[in-house]
C-alpha cells in the first residue's frame, strides 16, 4: 500500500531524529502503522491525517484569491476526537497494555484543528463552566439600583 503523505513525513521526522522505526507489515486485522525503538522502549505508533472538507479547501481557496476566506462552522476537537477513536482499538489491539503507544497526527492546512485547544476538546470535552444559584427566593438578594 501507499503510504500517505502524513506517514513520509512521519518517516522524515523519524530519520532526522535518529528514532528508529519499522512499518508493521498491513494484515487482515488493523495494526498500528509503526514499531519505534527509543532507547530499551518499544513504542506503538499510529500515524494518522486529517484531510480538509470539501467547505475548508473552498475557503483555502477564495483566501489566497481574495486575501479572506469563507466562515466555517465546525465543533472544536470533533475532527481529532475521531481520529482517536478511530485509532483506539487498533493501538489497544497491538499494545495490550504492555507498551506506550502514540497518535500522530498531520494535517497541513491553516484551519486550526490541530491546535491546543482543539486538541484538549477532544480529549477532555468542552469546558463548561456551573454557577449554583440558590432557588428563588431564598437567600439575599441584592436589588439593582433604578
Amino acid at each position: 500500500m501507499e503510504k500517505t503523505e502524513s506517514e513520509r513525513l512521519f518517516e522524515h521526522y523519524c530519520k532526522s531524529k535518529g528514532i528508529i522505526y519499522r512499518r508493521i507489515p498491513e494484515t487482515k486485522t488493523r495494526t498500528p502503522d509503526y514499531e519505534l525503538e527509543v532507547g530499551n522502549e518499544r513504542i506503538v505508533a499510529e500515524v494518522k491525517e486529517i484531510m480538509s472538507s470539501k467547505e475548508e479547501q473552498e475557503s483555502e481557496l477564495l483566501r489566497s484569491k481574495r486575501g479572506y476566506g469563507n466562515a466555517l462552522d465546525y465543533t472544536p476537537g470533533d475532527r481529532v476526537r475521531k481520529k482517536i477513536k478511530d485509532s483506539s482499538g487498533q493501538i489497544k489491539a497491538c499494545t495490550q497494555g504492555k507498551n506506550p503507544s502514540i497518535l500522530v497526527l498531520c494535517y497541513r492546512s491553516v484551519h486550526g484543528h490541530l491546535d491546543p485547544y482543539n486538541i484538549r476538546v477532544a480529549m477532555y470535552g468542552l469546558e463548561q463552566v456551573h454557577f449554583a444559584v440558590p432557588p428563588y427566593g431564598t437567600g439575599s438578594h441584592h436589588t439593582l439600583p433604578a
